[in-house]
């Protein structure tokens, strides 16, 4: 594979590029469209700390220099990543991708080999479009213990199905928690590949995911961007192609955004996490009722109950709510987030906390096994 690199000093090269390219250095940033020209990369990739002026005024540039469809990959300092993701997302070019600032040179040789993988993915073009995997989009007000259910929950679920594969994104935005907690891959790096199906299906989307060291049918990644509405979509048909279940922690749902919308117009369910008090009770019947009249459907998940109290009673006449998950104290979770430690995996979990959560993957387990019935009886 033929690479074309732009930065400063050469002999350093081939400390971040994979070993089975074959690379070209560029040094000066005047001599960048004719060794293009004449080499004709595979690949481009760019180092900001190699051109001397301003990013917004080469990276446009670059666009016209190459073609749409070679990937080319920004390298930025911090003071310019900023600069350099607003440009090429305003472009909207296909196969652009930024890195992350910060990175090290072994950081940098494993993004760039994750981004250069030209091996066709295992789904078929007839496989996207029988996708099937059941999509759960989880959203609150904030402090509802969407996280603290993230991390839990799909553990038990992983465990009683151990046939399913089970996915976990975390797309919070405001406070990508599950991603600090395990340290995942950026899922939202790869956002280029979404806007042709035909790079969707060629991209290797299990190598951007972490595997679960507990359960070997669960996985995670981090995708906290504000992601717009045709990406969404692309995502999911993807995702749903992969994996059984996909949990998708979006977390605060203000400010309402087009990726919300859409996530929350395709997902199979969608959970609204509420904390047990009058005022939230409040807020979510709101809620519902917004988007009610929008026909789409959500369910009530109570968080943080202590004792039943009248305003849940009026919930739960409604019809909606999904299930109650008792109050654990913060104490207890801090700590468990410090020490990256799984509530329902330590030696003396929260007993009603994990109690509540086995009941949901109870029925969820049922409503599976009443799926496969029907399926049996229309076959």
């Amino acid at each position: 594979m033929r690479v074309l690199v732009c930065y400063p000093i050469k002999t350093l090269v081939n400390s971040f590029i994979p070993a089975y390219c074959d690379v070209l250095t560029v040094e000066k940033e005047t001599e960048l469209a004719s060794i293009a020209a004449r080499y004709q990369p595979q690949v481009a990739v760019f180092f900001t700390d190699a051109f001397t002026r301003q990013v917004w005024e080469w990276v446009p540039e670059v666009f016209s220099i190459f073609l749409p469809e070679i990937p080319k990959v920004f390298v930025a300092t911090h003071h310019d990543h900023a600069f350099v993701k607003k440009i090429v997302e305003d472009k909207g070019e296909q196969r652009a991708y930024v890195l992350p600032a910060g990175l090290t040179y072994a950081e940098i040789k494993e993004q760039l080999a994750i981004i250069l993988e030209d091996r066709l993915s295992t789904v078929t073009h007839q496989q996207m479009e029988e996708a099937n995997g059941k999509v759960v989009a989880l959203l609150s007000y904030g402090s509802a213990g969407v996280t603290t259910f993230s991390i839990n929950y799909p553990v038990l679920l992983a465990r009683r199905l151990p046939s399913a594969k089970i996915a976990v994104i975390d797309m919070n935005v405001e406070k990508p928690d599950l991603t600090k907690f395990f340290q995942l891959k950026e899922l939202a790096l790869f956002r280029p590949d979404l806007i042709e199906p035909n790079f969707a299906e060629k991209r290797n989307w299990m190598s951007l995911f972490t595997q679960s060291k507990i359960a070997k049918n669960l996985y995670y990644a981090g995708g906290a961007c504000k992601w717009k509405a045709y990406e969404i979509s692309s995502l999911l048909n993807v995702l749903r192609s992969r994996f059984d279940y996909i949990y998708v922690d979006w977390g605060f749902c203000f400010p309402e955004t087009e990726g919300l919308h859409r996530l929350l117009g395709e997902a199979d369910q969608n959970l609204f996490f509420v904390r047990a008090d009058p005022f939230s009770f409040e807020h979510a019947n709101q809620w519902l009722q917004k988007w009610e009249i929008k026909g789409i459907k959500q369910h009530i998940l109570i968080s943080q109950l202590d004792r039943e109290e009248s305003s849940s009673y009026r919930v739960r006449e409604n019809g909606q709510v999904y299930g109650v998950l008792p109050h654990v104290p913060d104490a207890r979770v801090s700590h468990s987030h410090r020490q990256r430690s799984i509530l329902v995996e330590e030696f003396l979990p929260p007993k009603k906390y994990k109690s509540s959560l086995l009941q949901l993957v109870e029925a969820e387990q049922r409503s599976v096994m009443r799926e496969l019935r029907y399926a049996d009886i229309q076959g």
